[in-house]
This record gives structure tokens, sequence and C-alpha cells, in this order.
């Protein structure tokens, strides 16, 4: 029979419990998801393969591309109490908004902007 050392054991419990928050907060995205009237195809995707889509102003939505998922996991490993499930992108001629909808562990809808000067 395997030995576990109690810090070991610790480390298990808190990814055990991370792991379970995250779920929450997945499944309360999806039901924000609904409510919003997102897409059956863009729920499932987000549903089934933690995929994130990105809403560009006046044309489709669109797979987030490398850069907006490099994007997504630097604010997700920053904050470990929030799962994005969906980006808004609007542009300027000077500037670029990038809008993450997230929910947090308090099962909170929340919206963080992004601005980038061009």
């Amino acid at each position: 029979m395997e030995t576990v050392n109690k810090e070991e054991l610790k480390e298990r419990r808190i990814k055990y419990a991370q792991l379970k928050r995250k779920e929450k907060m997945k499944h309360e995205a999806i039901k924000q998801m609904k409510l919003a009237n997102f897409n059956s195809t863009v729920i499932k995707e987000f549903e089934c393969n933690n995929t994130i889509f990105v809403s560009h102003l006046g044309r489709n939505l669109t797979k987030a591309d490398e850069t907006e998922n490099k994007l997504i996991k630097a604010l997700e490993d920053k904050n470990k109490n929030i799962k994005i499930y969906h980006l808004e992108q609007r542009k300027t001629e000077r500037k670029e908004f990038l809008h993450y909808f997230y929910i947090n562990t308090k099962l909170q809808n929340r919206v963080i902007t992004e601005i980038r000067y061009l």
C-alpha cells in the first residue's frame, strides 16, 4: 500500500477543490450563455471542448485564435477565481476594445474590458 505524506495529500485536496470550483463556474457560464440566447453550436463547443468564441462587431462569430487564447489563459492564470466563456471585440480607428465575459467564484456574471491603442 502506498503511503502519502500530509503535504501531498493537502496538494491533492487543493487541486480537487479548484477543479470542482472551475466545473461549477463552467456550468454557470453555460446557463448564462443560454439566458443570453447564444447560438446552440457555440454553447455545445464551449461545453464539450472549452472552445471560446469571439464576436466581432459587424461580423460573424469566430473561434478564439492563438493570441486570444493566450490572453484568456494569462487572465485565468492570474485570477484563479474566474472562468472566461466569451470574448467581444470592437475596433475603432485608434483603439481596439476586447471584452472578456466571465463567471467568478461567487457565480456572478461579469465583464472585463481591455483597451489597446492601435
